[in-house]
């Protein structure tokens, strides 16, 4: 059994915000197929409404990316604490 004893925190930010940056990318493409739809149904032709749609694709995955990093790098700082105190995570690294 091996020990992670210590992460670095801005690595970890930087992993989990790369993660949440691609499921935002996801759930952009899906609010963009959602509001494109509407638009093409219904025929409402607010271009506000057509302007965050296709926005989406860039604000959400720019916004999810950005709170996985913030909270991927508390989340590190957290478990060094942690980890101090209780020990680190065992992991079984195979052959």
């Amino acid at each position: 059994m091996q020990k992670i004893k210590r992460v670095n925190a801005i690595s970890f930010g930087k992993i989990l915000g790369t993660i949440y940056g691609v499921l935002g990318l996801v759930l952009g493409l899906i609010v963009t197929a959602i509001i494109t739809g509407n638009v093409f149904f219904t025929g409402n032709k607010n271009y506000a409404t057509i302007f965050f749609g296709f926005g989406a694709i860039v604000l959400i995955p720019l916004v999810y990316g950005l709170a996985g990093f913030v909270f991927g790098a508390l989340l590190g700082w957290l478990y060094n604490i942690a980890a101090k105190r209780v020990g680190g995570l065992e992991i079984e690294i195979g052959e």
